[in-house]
C-alpha cells in the first residue's frame, strides 16, 4: 500500500488555489471537476500499490 501522506503532499503542491467560480462559469466548474477526478483517480491507484 502506498504512503497515503506522500500522496497527500504531492495533491497540495499541484492544486492551484481555489479561484472564485459564479454561477455561468461553466468552464470552470468542468475543470475543476476534471482535476479532482484525475487526482482520485490517482490516489487510488497508489493506494492500490
Amino acid at each position: 500500500m502506498g504512503d497515503v501522506r506522500k500522496v497527500r503532499a504531492d495533491e497540495r503542491a499541484e492544486t492551484p488555489e481555489p479561484r472564485e467560480v459564479r454561477f455561468g462559469d461553466d468552464d470552470a466548474f468542468v475543470e475543476a471537476a476534471r482535476r479532482i477526478m484525475q487526482r482520485d483517480k490517482r490516489v487510488m491507484e497508489e493506494l492500490a500499490k
